[in-house]
């Protein structure tokens, strides 16, 4: 099934006793173009949302209590009003602070002095725009000891980028907003670790397939997410059982410079309109 399909199907992406009113929806980014809303089923959406980032991130060596900061493609407001609900039960496992995507890196000193995270999560591009500023700038600024990308494929150039940085506990995270979290590293960096557990990965002619196994709500067999990739036969030295993949091409990183020499990615733009 495609991303079109989908669009054209309506109410009909949803099973039997779900609609709009009673899941919990994730829209994407509209980086290819086609932004989309997917739904969610209750027990889905906190496997997916919370209990398998938690597993994924504890494999990477994030200890629980930790303290990591997100940046979201939302707007300064909504991070403010997501900070202030941090004490909830959910953000406790992991002790999360919240940052705009649209805001410049250089409004964020700030909070991450004063938050003091253990670890980042966002898009690889913001990072090089935050090292960028820091090393002109010579601002002081806590370094957190683990950094997780995720988002936009994560280039070679990028990768060195944030290891030059941020050192060797930087971990890319590969899925979609239809999905969730398909696959991810893990300290051995052989591939992506796929969460067989929460969706089924095949290989078509390059191209990535994913079938969810979880969600009731809106079921997705065998999507064509629009990224290519391949499979790893090798397992994977750490000693998981998780089949391996390895994303290749697909939503690749194209930047905008602007006439100040700022890189800006292309997502803060298509998100920035997405909201409009």
């Amino acid at each position: 099934v495609t991303k079109e399909e989908l669009i054209l199907a309506g109410d009909d992406i949803f099973a039997g006793g779900y609609d709009r009113k009673n899941c919990f929806s994730s829209r994407s980014s509209g980086s290819t173009g086609q932004p989309f809303t997917s739904y969610f089923d209750r027990e889905a959406w906190y496997i997916l949302k919370y209990a398998a980032k938690l597993r994924a991130r504890r494999a990477c060596g994030l200890k629980l209590g930790a303290r990591m900061i997100n940046i979201e493609a939302c707007s300064a407001e909504e991070a403010a009003r997501m900070n202030r609900k941090t004490r909830e039960l959910k953000n406790l496992a992991v002790r999360r602070g919240f940052l705009s995507v649209y805001e410049d890196a250089r409004n964020h000193m700030d909070f991450y002095n004063k938050f003091k995270p253990d670890a980042l999560y966002g898009l690889g591009t913001y990072f090089c725009e935050l090292i960028d500023y820091v090393g002109k700038s010579k601002v002081e600024r806590h370094k957190p000891e683990i950094v997780f990308t995720s988002g936009e494929m994560l280039d070679q150039m990028v990768r060195r980028k944030l290891k030059d940085y941020f050192g060797d506990k930087v971990y890319d995270i590969y899925g979609c907003s239809e999905l969730k979290e398909i696959a991810w590293e893990c300290p051995e960096k052989k591939g992506y670790h796929v969460n067989d557990d929460l969706c089924l990965v095949e290989i078509h002619n390059g191209e990535i397939i994913v079938t969810s196994l979880i969600n009731k709500a809106m079921p997705l067999i065998r999507f064509q997410i629009g990224d290519l990739g391949k499979l790893i036969d090798a397992p994977c030295s750490c000693g998981r059982a998780f089949s391996m993949i390895q994303p290749t091409l697909g939503r690749s990183v194209d930047m905008f410079i602007t006439e100040d020499g700022i890189k800006i990615s292309h997502y803060a733009l298509t998100m920035a309109v997405e909201n409009m």
